[in-house]
């Protein structure tokens, strides 16, 4: 390998997290999955395949997903202006 083709394929936590978008966030340079709450290693890209290619986190994922469509949290300011409209 040039080192030119090393510097380019550098793997961060962010590539890392870019590859699996809306999937992973990061924590202080902790990777944790959204779905399952839990802390990933991300230096080595079969450990996240074989996390996110899971029973567990197929099952966490659409367990997330339906909550999130059944519980959407109003803002505060959705509740003011709801509020406001009721006075007049």
């Amino acid at each position: 390998m040039t080192s030119q083709h090393l510097k380019n394929s550098v793997v961060s936590i962010h590539s890392r997290i870019r590859e699996y978008p809306e999937v992973f966030r990061n924590d202080s340079g902790i990777m944790f999955c959204i779905y399952c709450d839990k802390s990933i290693d991300w230096k080595h890209k079969s450990t996240i395949d074989s996390h996110v290619n899971s029973i567990k986190h197929e099952s966490n994922k659409r367990k997330y997903e339906a909550k999130q469509q059944v519980s959407h949290q109003q803002t505060l300011q959705t509740t003011l202006r709801a509020a406001d409209s009721k006075k007049l």
